[in-house]
Parts: C-alpha cells; sequence; structure tokens
C-alpha cells in the first residue's frame, strides 16, 4: 500500500520530467477550471469577457427599449450611440472567447455583477414611457456604466494589448456618457 502512495505521488514528477504532462494555466474562480496556453488571452482576459458580454448585452437591451420609449431626443440620440459602441465590442469578445474555445457561457449567474439592474428593476424601466423613462433610463443606465468602469479597472494589469486598449476604451467612453447622463438628469448644473 505504501508503495502505491509513493508511486502515485512522484508519478507526476517523473512524467514532467519526460515532457508527457503538459502545464495548463489553473484558475479555480467560478469562470475557472483548466486552459492550455494555446491562447494569447490569458484567464482574466478570457473571465473579464464572460463578464463583460451580459453586461454590455443588458445596456443593449435598455437602449433598444430607449429608441421607442424616451421622449427626449438627447436620450435616444445616447441610447443609438450606446447601441453602436457595444455590439461591435460584443462580438469582439466573443470572438476571443471563440479563439480560446471557450463558451460565452449561461448568464443568469451574472445578474449580481456591479451595475447589473435586477429583474424588477428591467421590468420597470420597460413599462414607463416618456419623461418618466427617460429619468429611470439614465439613473439606470449611470448605475450600469459605473459597474462596467469597475470591471474594467480591475482587467487593467492583462498583458494583451488588444484586451488593454478595449479596457482603456469602455472605461473612457463609459466616463463620458455618464457625464452626459448627469448632465442630462440635472441640467442646471
Amino acid at each position: 500500500m505504501i508503495r502505491k502512495i509513493i508511486a502515485l505521488l512522484i508519478a507526476p514528477f517523473l512524467l514532467a520530467g519526460c515532457g508527457l504532462i503538459t502545464v495548463v494555466e489553473a484558475d479555480h474562480s467560478q469562470h475557472g477550471g483548466l486552459l492550455p496556453k494555446l491562447t494569447e488571452f490569458s484567464m482574466n482576459d478570457l473571465m473579464f469577457a464572460q463578464m463583460m458580454i451580459p453586461h454590455h448585452e443588458q445596456a443593449i437591451q435598455m437602449a433598444e427599449w430607449a429608441k421607442t420609449r424616451a421622449s427626449d431626443p438627447q436620450v435616444k440620440e445616447l441610447a443609438e450611440k450606446i447601441l453602436a459602441e457595444q455590439a461591435p465590442e460584443i462580438a469582439l469578445m466573443t470572438g476571443w472567447l471563440e479563439q480560446a474555445k471557450q463558451a460565452v457561457g449561461d448568464h443568469s449567474m451574472h445578474m449580481d455583477m456591479q451595475g447589473m439592474l435586477t429583474d424588477q428593476e428591467l421590468a420597470k424601466l420597460k413599462s414607463l414611457t416618456g419623461a418618466e423613462f427617460d429619468k429611470y433610463f439614465l439613473e439606470s443606465m449611470i448605475k450600469h456604466h459605473e459597474g462596467a468602469v469597475v470591471m474594467a479597472k480591475d482587467f487593467l494589469d492583462s498583458s494583451n494589448q488588444n484586451v488593454v486598449e478595449l479596457l482603456q476604451s469602455i472605461i473612457a467612453t463609459q466616463n463620458s456618457e455618464i457625464q452626459k447622463m448627469e448632465d442630462l438628469l440635472n441640467p442646471a448644473n
């Protein structure tokens, strides 16, 4: 019995010395598992994509509603801008995941991410029209964008320049839009 235990303990070291073991990068977070180092993206890069895709998808849904429910032309214009920016970013991040052979996955577990609206908040937004919609949309999208900025900042240490450029773009764009939305909510300032 002791010989079996010793053999089990030293076998990985012997196999590694023979080149029979592939070293993989491990991540034990909820998005983790083992990912062979066959991609230019780190586990953190891919985790960011898996988190930001549903975040962007929710913003797109909110912006789609604004096209028909908002009354302020500036809110409608902002919604169009959000659609134009975030749809290509989703496609980009989906491409990263596909390249790394990682699933985009089920997004229901991401509802508690920073800035994400709850089902109740989404239902309320969807039920509103006119000035009430405009106000709630702006307040909700500010919260949503602030969450995206925090998430992007959390992953800025990426060694992949493409990822860093996207993160910096998200931070700059969404901070600019937050300021615009705050100005729309408080025109006297």
